[in-house]
C-alpha cells in the first residue's frame, strides 16, 4: 500500500510537535515524581523517552479518529463527538499507562502529586491533565501552521 504524501507529512508534523510539547510537559511535571531532578541526565533521557511514547499515543489517536471521522483534520474541526472522542481516547490511554506503571512499579509519585484511586491503583491528576490537554494543543499547533 502506497501512502499519500499529505497524510504522511501531517503525521510527521504531529509527531514532531507532540515530542516537543510533551517533552516540556514531562520536564515541568518532574516535582510530582520521586527520583527525578531537573539537572540529572537520566531524567532528561526518561522525559525524552516518555515524550516519544506520548507522541506515538497522539498519532494513534489521530489515526483512529481519521478512521472514525473520515478526515485527517478532524482534531481541529470541532464537533461534540470529536471532542468527546479525543477526551475519551486520552483518558483511556493515560489510565492504561498509569495502571500498568503502578503494577510494574515503574515510578512513584512524590507527596506533591494529587491523585485518586481507581480499582486500587493510584492515578495522578497531573498525568490525567496531560493526556486530556496536550493532544488538543498538539493538534492545534501542528495543524495551524503551513506545511
Amino acid at each position: 500500500m502506497i501512502l499519500e504524501r499529505e497524510p504522511v507529512r501531517l503525521m510527521l508534523k504531529v509527531f514532531a510537535v507532540a515530542v516537543g510539547l510533551f517533552f516540556v510537559w514531562e520536564k515541568l511535571q518532574m516535582p510530582y515524581y520521586e527520583g527525578f531532578t531537573y539537572i540529572d541526565l537520566g531524567s532528561w533521557i526518561a522525559c525524552l523517552q516518555a515524550a516519544f511514547g506520548d507522541a506515538i499515543i497522539v498519532l494513534g489517536i489521530l489515526i483512529v479518529g481519521r478512521w472514525l471521522f473520515g478526515d485527517w483534520k478532524w482534531p481541529v474541526r470541532y464537533t461534540v463527538s470529536r471532542i468527546l472522542f479525543l477526551l475519551a481516547a486520552g483518558l483511556v490511554a493515560i489510565l492504561a499507562i498509569e495502571i500498568s506503571a503502578d503494577i510494574l512499579d515503574r515510578w512513584s509519585y512524590s507527596e506533591a502529586m494529587p491523585y485518586f484511586t481507581l480499582a486500587g491503583y493510584r492515578i495522578g491528576w497531573v498525568a490525567v491533565a496531560q493526556m486530556l490537554l496536550m493532544p488538543f494543543l498538539t493538534f492545534r499547533v501542528a495543524m495551524s501552521r503551513p506545511s
